[in-house]
């Protein structure tokens, strides 16, 4: 996983220093115990986005769009309204449209505030692009910002389970675009090793008492 994620993904580097750091948990095998201690390996730093800063004329582009889709909706809801005998059902619909458009321009003006509140910590975030649609006002369709660095955690799950996890929150889009988790696991197969599924993650939280975790 981690040559894999050190040649691939390395826009931000917060994927690859993610597991670096779950990696750091449990990476050397302590001879005596035999337990697994903490290691020592390297971490990568954080470093700007090159694609970050696309975010800023995407949302305006979006905002602006939505304004002017709002202004138009609340424009027929009125001619609608001030007929002789108005379509009730029309009028309620272009209510409810002017309403989810409304949330998804307030959706829009969160993320360019928490840009802004940031300061210079922003330059760390990380894009997540949103879904495309025909659909103006799905919130699905607005692209994110993760500002927050969250990195990765490793643990010793009773004798034989190592729980490693990485704690962005882009790690399975960029695992599952990359093809580093089929690779990874393909590896695992071919040294030996085993990736726990559910059912024995489940055994191992009721022998343990710690919640294990499998990827999904």
């Amino acid at each position: 996983m981690l040559f894999r994620s050190s040649v691939r993904a390395r826009d931000t580097q917060r994927y690859l220093r993610a597991w670096q750091l779950a990696g750091n948990d449990v990476h050397d095998l302590d001879p005596v115990s035999g337990r697994l201690v903490g290691g020592r390996m390297s971490v990568a730093p954080v470093r700007k986005s090159k694609h970050f800063e696309n975010i800023f004329p995407t949302l305006s582009n979006k905002a602006r769009a939505l304004k002017q889709y709002i202004a138009k909706v609340d424009r027929e809801r009125m001619h609608e309204q001030a007929m002789p005998r108005p379509n009730r059902q029309r009028v309620r619909v272009a209510e409810r449209t002017i309403a989810k458009a409304e949330k998804a321009l307030e959706r829009i003006e969160e993320t360019l505030d928490a840009i802004d509140a940031s300061g210079g910590a922003y330059k760390f975030g990380i894009r997540i692009g949103g879904k495309k649609t025909k659909s103006i006002t799905a919130l699905s369709s607005i692209d994110r910002a993760v500002i927050e660095v969250f990195g990765g955690r490793g643990r010793l799950v009773g004798e034989r389970v190592v729980e490693l996890v990485n704690l962005e929150p882009h790690a399975r889009i960029v695992s599952r675009r990359t093809g580093i988790e089929r690779e990874t696991a393909a590896w695992m197969r071919s040294s030996g090793l085993r990736r726990c599924g559910a059912a024995f993650a489940a055994k191992m939280t009721a022998a343990t008492g710690q919640a294990v975790r499998v990827a999904g």
